[in-house]
């Protein structure tokens, strides 16, 4: 009966150990499901820190080129507006105007006015692009980035568990099976000496019995008498120990395995941790670009409203002395309009120089006593300068 139960047992232990061995190689496709999951996230994320370094390089340059070039441009278009200046010098309300040259010079201030709002345009532009990238970037890979390593995170962790309720298991029944193994290995200890005892004391009564019966005895058993079949006994308890220590082999097998697998589970439960808390400085360095971008196109947006409100002024400078007939635009109009835009134009200290030049050529060159207007705006321009000239250019600081 005891025989019986134990072989019971040892089923159910190799049963169990089939199945864990089952698990184990199912573990090891997954690991490497898993592990193609992890390498793809460590790539994906690589790239994207290389996209947000090339998209704050390609900014900066952008930046650098476009305020240079529009400023530079600003620069040209002032020194049209100095030739306005130089065309109105003197008694030109008294004089016969040059209606031809007046409609040049005007022209030549749009035009370049005009190339200076284009050129503020276009680099705001390609600012608001950069803007939109990081955007895309936060919203199309790290975002989906986060919630993968997450959910493998979580997903390993299940597992985790499961490992360690399966190690948990087969590590009692390893205590069962040295029970079983141990108490094998006693029976047959057991029988062995009883067989040992049994025909040392039968050894009188097996030569006696083969002398009574000639020795035909001995051969119709073939040899000495075996009444209690001990040794039948050994043999199955040889076996079922022997099936014993086969289960503990392999359960210390299946041991090893789970070990293993849980130090691969620990391994890449490390590795996703580690990826996970290198998001943070991912989504620093996204959120920065993307506030430069704002701060930038809040700072390139002056340049872009100067621009415009520059071409403004100038084209209704044009239109009111050239295309609008019958309507004289006199040298005060003139010297107004473009005082005015000397005083927008004073964004940055490049362009004092055309400022003043400007200015210079207007109250150098009036031909009598400067209209009180005219000299409160000078003196308003020349506030400005006094402020700005301290302050170096922002062509120089880029």
């Amino acid at each position: 009966m005891e025989q019986a139960m134990l072989q019971m047992q040892i089923a159910a232990l190799q049963a169990m150990l089939g199945s864990l061995g089952s698990q184990f190689n199912e573990f090891s496709q997954s690991a490497d499901d898993s592990q193609g999951q992890v390498e793809a996230v460590q790539t994906l994320l690589a790239n994207i820190g290389l996209e947000l370094a090339q998209i704050s390089s390609d900014l900066d340059d952008a930046v650098t080129d476009s305020v240079r070039e529009t400023i530079d441009k600003l620069e040209i278009a002032m020194t049209k507006d100095y030739k306005i200046a130089v065309f109105i010098r003197g008694d030109y309300d008294d004089r016969e105007v040059d209606e031809e040259r007046k409609k040049e010079v005007l022209h030549q201030a749009v035009l370049a006015f005009q190339d200076v709002q284009e050129r503020a345009e276009a680099g705001l532009k390609k600012i608001a692009d950069f803007h939109a990238q990081v955007v895309e970037v936060q919203n199309t890979q790290i975002a989906p980035a986060k919630d993968t390593i997450k959910l493998m995170i979580e997903q390993n962790e299940i597992e985790l568990d499961s490992v360690k309720r399966q190690l948990s298991e087969a590590q009692q029944a390893i205590e069962t099976m040295q029970t079983s193994l141990t108490t094998q290995s006693q029976a047959v200890e057991s029988l062995q000496s009883k067989i040992e005892q049994s025909e040392a004391a039968s050894i009188v009564s097996d030569i006696g019995f083969s002398i009574l019966t000639f020795g035909i005895g001995n051969l119709i058993n073939d040899g000495p008498l075996d009444p209690f079949n001990l040794h039948g006994e050994l043999d199955d308890a040889r076996r079922l120990r022997d099936d014993a220590q086969s289960s503990l082999n392999n359960a210390n097998t299946e041991l090893a395995k789970l070990t293993v697998k849980q130090l691969g589970l620990n391994f890449r439960l490390a590795t996703q941790s580690q990826i996970q808390a290198s998001l943070p400085q991912l989504q620093s360095t996204a959120s920065t670009t993307e506030s430069r971008c704002i701060m930038l196109q809040s700072q390139f947006g002056l340049l872009k409203d100067t621009s415009s409100k520059l071409l403004l002024k100038v084209e209704e400078v044009q239109n009111g002395a050239v295309i609008v007939e019958n309507t004289a635009f006199t040298k005060k109009e003139f010297a107004e309009a473009l005082l005015e835009m000397c005083s927008d134009a004073l964004i940055d200290s490049r362009l004092i120089d055309e400022v003043q030049m400007i200015k210079g050529e207007i109250f150098n060159e009036w031909g009598g006593d400067v209209p009180a207007e005219i000299y409160e705006a000078g003196e308003m321009i020349n506030g400005k300068i006094e402020l700005l000239a301290d302050i170096p250019s922002i062509k120089d600081r880029l």
